[in-house]
């Protein structure tokens, strides 16, 4: 991905769009987005509606893509580009 592209919601698939997903549920609800706090969201959707992972993505791996993390707070933050 060049270095001026940006990534859209609407781009996003599978599991990156789950993690979206749960990220901006906690950002309406108030809940902290930590990565215990959304790996248990993605763990409690994924067994009442399976989902195809492709590969061997892992939560880290998908945050990075789509969040920022906070090192004080251990909170998570979607990146900017998600909300222009």
């Amino acid at each position: 991905m060049a270095k001026n592209d940006t990534i859209k919601p609407l781009e996003l698939k599978g599991y990156e769009a789950l993690i979206y997903a749960i990220m901006k549920g906690f950002e309406k609800d108030g809940t902290k987005p930590t990565l215990e706090n959304i790996h248990f969201k993605a763990v409690e959707y994924v067994l009442k509606y399976p989902l195809k992972i492709e590969g061997n993505t892992d939560i880290v791996k998908v945050l990075k893509k789509v969040a920022t993390p906070n090192k004080t707070t251990g909170e998570w933050k979607l990146k900017a580009e998600f909300f222009e």
